[in-house]
């Protein structure tokens, strides 16, 4: 088995996240398996964020764990000039903080874009695309990298935070599903205007693997944001879903069905 794991966005702490990522993620690779490293970061001095309060310094320690890996650095300010910014504003701004959250989303698609064109030269038979800037709580199960690489065009993603759309914080995906995931900016103009839409990270995720018919069940593991001064962000990891809510609510119905398609599918190859 050939595994690539994709690293894109920015290294915000790598100090607290990287060890997360060697002892839940690469400690649990299936023995035997080839697997290698690459990534797409932005190179910059600083990260500021209205939305999430955050400001600071990003010192280049934070890109050192990951330097023996095949990748790429861009400075966003060569990136902007190159994305459908103003095409996507007629939508409307989904955040309502003047496209600031927009133009970071269509940074991350551009980085995961970048990162996915790398691992093609590869030809792995699955993806594991990894946020950098993550403290992972639980052993990425090695089972999971043999269930995605059985099942055609499949996707497993984190259970929790799906509301409209699916979680799109990290992702592992086989040979025929991984591009959906990666290159789901070309989808950008598609999803906003099927709605009409303003463009959203999740929607748009969930919108893409559809399109492509790509069969979604659930990773059972988590992780928090971590900032670029180190503080941990404390995420909601509930999904919410009361004994009814699945009869009124359809996006709560997909999840639910979600969850008792990957329960049934976990009992079948003996896993619980």
């Amino acid at each position: 088995m050939k595994i690539a794991i994709a690293f894109f966005g920015l290294p915000r702490c790598s100090e607290k996240s990287f060890p997360s990522i060697e002892q839940k993620i690469f400690a649990n690779i299936p023995k035997g398996a080839e697997y290698k490293c690459f990534y797409h970061f932005y190179e910059q001095k600083e990260v500021i964020s209205s939305r999430s309060n955050e400001q600071g310094e990003l010192h280049e320690s934070n890109y050192a764990p990951f330097q023996n890996y095949e990748g790429i650095l861009e400075k966003p300010e060569d990136v902007l000039p190159t994305l459908p910014i103003e095409e996507l504003k007629q939508f409307g701004d989904a955040w309502k903080n003047d496209f600031g959250s927009m133009r970071n989303l269509l940074l991350q698609l551009h980085s995961l874009k970048e990162v996915t064109k790398l691992v093609e030269n590869y030809n792995p038979d699955c993806v594991f695309f990894v946020r950098p800037d993550l403290i992972y709580h639980d052993n990425i199960q090695s089972y999971y990298y043999e269930l995605v690489t059985s099942i055609p065009k499949s996707v497993f993603l984190p259970k929790w935070q799906w509301g409209i759309g699916v979680n799109d914080r990290f992702a592992l995906l086989n040979k025929e599903s991984y591009q959906a995931y990666g290159n789901r900016i070309d989808e950008a103009i598609n999803y906003c205007t099927s709605g009409p839409h303003p463009l959203h990270s999740e929607r748009l995720l969930k919108y893409a693997l559809l399109k492509k018919n790509v069969n979604i069940y659930i990773l059972d593991a988590q992780a928090s944001r971590v900032r670029v001064n180190g503080d941990v962000v404390k995420e909601k990891f509930g999904t919410n879903i009361s004994l009814t809510s699945p009869l009124t609510n359809k996006y709560k119905r997909f999840l639910f069905l979600t969850k008792w398609k990957t329960k049934r599918l976990l009992k079948s190859r003996n896993i619980l």
